[in-house]
Order: structure tokens, then sequence, then C-alpha cells
């Protein structure tokens, strides 16, 4: 009885060894995943005894959104420092009835980006775009629009994430990323920024001025 009494005190204390040890690595994991939350998300986390984020693991090269960026890039090398997805509200049907929307604003801080041309950028803005149904043929350039940074920046739209924008056809929709590399990051500024799209259709009417149509659009960044 003494040795069967002693077997069941001895797995009682190795059971609650086990559930400590649970804990004490629950607790590490979350602490990560609040430091890194996209992270986690998104990417093949090494697992290690300190459960920390693998430099190689935040390439840009390997975000699951976003990796198309790291293709225009010189070699490739770029970090994802920081990563900030910030909800947006716009909407309007104003023009044509053209349902345009942007949904979200995300903000990737880089370290070691560089463009093909050798010109180093500190971060790069991801303005998600959507156009539903216009009520005619219709033509908007997200990817030529213009980034406003304050009273002075101004940031020209890449066609890094692809050529999506332009024509949209009566009855259709769209929707896509457009990018734009910010050189100079000062976050202050980044809040009194806003969006230059333009968009127009063929007409033979030379005095018809709703042809021509510009959205200014502010970007939340809260």
């Amino acid at each position: 009885m003494e040795s069967i009494g002693g077997d069941l005190m001895k797995r009682m204390s190795q059971l609650l060894c086990l559930s400590l040890i649970c804990l004490f690595l629950s607790g590490c994991l979350n602490q990560s995943k609040k430091s890194y939350p996209h992270l986690f998300d998104d990417y093949t986390v090494k697992k290690n005894l300190a459960l920390e984020i693998d430099t190689d693991e935040r390439l840009l090269s390997k975000d699951t959104d976003f990796n198309e960026l790291a293709y225009h890039s010189q070699d490739k090398a770029a970090i994802i420092t920081q990563y900030n997805t910030y909800p947006q509200n716009f909407q309007d049907d104003t023009w044509q009835g053209l349902h345009i929307e942007i949904d979200t604003a995300t903000l990737l801080q880089l370290k070691d980006y560089k463009s093909r041309d050798n010109t180093s950028y500190e971060a790069v803005l991801l303005v998600h775009f959507k156009f539903n149904s216009p009520e005619r043929d219709v033509a908007i350039y997200p990817n030529n629009s213009l980034l406003i940074i304050g009273e002075k920046q101004e940031v020209e739209a890449t066609l890094d994430m692809g050529y999506w924008d332009g024509e949209i056809l009566k009855g259709v929709s769209k929707s896509g990323y457009t990018p734009f590399f910010i050189k100079t990051l000062n976050i202050e500024q980044l809040k009194n920024a806003k969006l230059l799209v333009k968009a127009n259709y063929l007409t033979s009417e030379f005095l018809d001025h709703e042809s021509q149509h510009t959205y200014n659009i502010p970007i939340k960044f809260d």
C-alpha cells in the first residue's frame, strides 16, 4: 500500500510540474503575441525556448500580404520593423454612380529597403481601394495618385502591387492596394495626409465638365 501511495504522489507531483511549465510557456507566448501581433498571425515563427522572432521571419519578402513589394527592390533584404493597419471609413458615390471605398491604410516601417534605382525608403503606405458598379464606363487611377503629407511632402504612387486600376466598366467591381514609398517618415506630419485620385470618362462633348473628376481623400492614422 505504501508503494502504491508513493507512486501516486510521485505522479501527482509530475503532473503539477508539467502544468506549471505549460502555464509559464503560455504566458511567454501571449507576451510575444502582444509585442509582435502581425508576425504571429501571418508568419511561421521559429520555435525556441525564448520564443523570439527570428530576423529572417520579418523579411518583407516573406510577408503574406505585401511580399510583392520586395521583388521590386534592389536586393530583397528589407526588414519590416513595424506593421500598423489603420481602419478607414471613406466612402463616396457622388460621381457617375461609382461607389469608391477605402477601408484600410497599412503602414510598414522598413529597414534596408532600396529601390532598383538605389533610392532608400523608410516606410511604405499601402491604401486599399474598392470600386463598385458605376452607372457608365469610367476610369480611375489610384496607381497614378498623389499622397500629400503635411504642407510640403508629396509622394507619388507606384505600380509595385500590380496594375489593377484604370477602366471600370458599367456594373463591374474592382479592388486593390496602391503603395506609396516614403523616404523620410515623420509620424506627426503623416497625421495630416490626404490623397488626390483622378478619374474620368470618355465623351465627345467639349463642355462636359463632369467628365473629369478628382477625389480629395483624407487618410486617418488613429
